[in-house]
């Protein structure tokens, strides 16, 4: 797998935890649209992720 085919997130960082939790989904759709596969390592860290996640495949 390329690196260029995916994108890691750690639910961990603040910064991500922002990112997907921000209102704006457009922004967060716009950061995630060049990747092929997300993986979100400790997705449990972030409120209300799998309406984020349905939000986003939606």
């Amino acid at each position: 797998m390329e690196e260029n085919e995916y994108l890691f997130l750690n639910g961990e960082d603040l910064r991500v935890r922002r990112l997907v939790l921000n209102p704006k989904l457009d922004q967060l759709k716009n950061t995630i649209a060049n990747f092929k596969i997300i993986f979100i390592d400790e997705a449990q860290r972030i409120d209300n992720i799998g309406l984020i996640l349905k939000l986003i495949t939606d």
